[in-house]
């Protein structure tokens, strides 16, 4: 572990690229992946208007018997 500190770069060390805090903000989300907030609106009202079919729901489940609780 004592390796790995040696090579990470101090704010204090001037030959090292300038320190920035917030760097590993930028790696989040790349800027060709985000939508724009008006076609993600646009997307959602289509939706809304005009949702997309989907297939038909395949029930497999059985009823089963269970005792009714509530006879005396």
């Amino acid at each position: 572990m004592s390796e790995k500190m040696e090579n990470t770069p101090s704010p204090e060390d001037h030959n090292a690229r300038q320190f920035d805090p917030n760097e590993h903000l930028d790696h989040l989300l790349a800027p060709e992946v985000e939508t724009p907030w008006f076609v993600s609106l646009f997307e959602s009202l289509r939706e809304l208007i005009k949702p997309t079919p989907l297939p038909p729901l395949q029930v497999t489940s059985k009823p089963v018997a269970v005792k009714d609780i509530w006879a005396l």
